[in-house]
Parts: C-alpha cells; sequence; structure tokens
C-alpha cells in the first residue's frame, strides 16, 4: 500500500513538473524577453506572436526594440501599424504606416492602405492623396505597374472627389495612363471610370452612357 501510494505522488510531482515546463515557454514569452536572443528576425517573430494574441503593447515594445537594431524595417513599422489600429490609436497607425511605406519594403501596398483607409474615415482627404503618391512612387520604382495605375487613380478621385483640385486630378489621370497596355481590359475600365467622373465633377453635369464611353478619349 505504501508503494502505491509513493509511485501515486510520484506520478503527480512528475505530471505537475512537465505542466509547468509545458507552460513556460508561455510565461517567459510574456514576462522576460530578456531570455531571448537579441536578433532582429527573433525579436520580430516574438513581436508577431504578441500580436496575433492580442498582446499589443509588448508586440509595439519588441518591434520597437528590433526598429533600434534595423531602423528601416517596413516589416516593423508595419506590425507596430497593425498594432495602433487595434488599440485605436489610428494618429500613430497612420504614422507607422507612413513609415513602412517610407522604408521601400514589400509591406508598402499594404502599409499605405491601412494608412488611407485611416485618413479618409477622419476626413483627412488631403493626406489621403498624398499616401496614394507615395504608393505611385513606390510602385514605380519596384516595378508593379498595376499597383502604380490604380494608385495615381486613387490619388485622381481624392483630389477631385472631396479636395475639388481638378488640375491635378487630370494630371495624377495622365500619369495612370502611362501604365495602361493593350490587353489590360479591367485596368482600361478603371481608368476610363476615372475621367468619366473627374469630368463630370468638373462640368457639375450628369452624363450618359454615351459620355462614359468617350472619357476614354
Amino acid at each position: 500500500m505504501e508503494l502505491l501510494i509513493l509511485r501515486c505522488v510520484l506520478g503527480t510531482m512528475i505530471l505537475l513538473v512537465l505542466t509547468a515546463c509545458a507552460c513556460q515557454p508561455r510565461v517567459t514569452f510574456l514576462v522576460d524577453p530578456l531570455r531571448y536572443s537579441s536578433d532582429p528576425e527573433g525579436i520580430k517573430a516574438r513581436a508577431r506572436c504578441a500580436l496575433a494574441m492580442n498582446s499589443l503593447d509588448y508586440s509595439i515594445a519588441l518591434y520597437r526594440k528590433s526598429l533600434k537594431k534595423q531602423s528601416n524595417d517596413d516589416e516593423a513599422w508595419m506590425g507596430i501599424a497593425t498594432a495602433r489600429f487595434h488599440d485605436g490609436n489610428h494618429k500613430m497607425a497612420i504614422r507607422a504606416a507612413k513609415k513602412a511605406i517610407a522604408a521601400g519594403g514589400p509591406n508598402a501596398p499594404f502599409a499605405a492602405s491601412t494608412a488611407i483607409y485611416l485618413q479618409t474615415s477622419h476626413g483627412d482627404f488631403e493626406g489621403a492623396s498624398e499616401t496614394a503618391l507615395e504608393l505611385a512612387h513606390w510602385a514605380e520604382n519596384h516595378g508593379q505597374r498595376l499597383i502604380a495605375l490604380d494608385a495615381y487613380i486613387l490619388a485622381s478621385n481624392l483630389s477631385s472627389a472631396y479636395l475639388g483640385d481638378f488640375p491635378s486630378a487630370r494630371e495624377y489621370a495622365e500619369y495612370a495612363k502611362r501604365f495602361v497596355r493593350p490587353g489590360d481590359v479591367e485596368a482600361a475600365k478603371r481608368l476610363q471610370a476615372c475621367l468619366y467622373d473627374l469630368k463630370r465633377r468638373e462640368t457639375g453635369k450628369k452624363f450618359g452612357a454615351k459620355s462614359l464611353e468617350s472619357a476614354k478619349n
């Protein structure tokens, strides 16, 4: 009987130890980042995990730690923008997203979409137009033709619809034309719609289907 009791006690102790070991990585991850490597990629990996667990302040702290080693890291800036988006600090989210665009990495389109969404939500259409142009310039520099086209179309639409800046709107639409290639049916339709809306806003008139067809000229 004593042997049986001893085995039960030992079994319970082993189970508790294994449970503690299984829990330790998560607890350590949350409260003791200094025990991990200072490698930027490792720091960002932990930041992504923290963000996924909705530990927003901790993820931001980790992303900022990685930026001390790589200040122009678009992934880290986009991570901060995402965390700020979720914690409701939209001003800081926009600022971080713009930093991600300026860094010139592959996260620029996502960063621009985030910034433009927040800027238009808060009525900052001038800022949204500027962000669209930043994305267009990034796309041109990285050979992303269709992204450049759509970014210029967006800048044109924002300028004509919300800013009343028709000269700039037409200038951006002309920039967009450079990226349309033969066979780009959908892209051509988007540009055509942009020009149609621009003409309608400039004149203050309503047009029919024939005017939409002629807008591409």
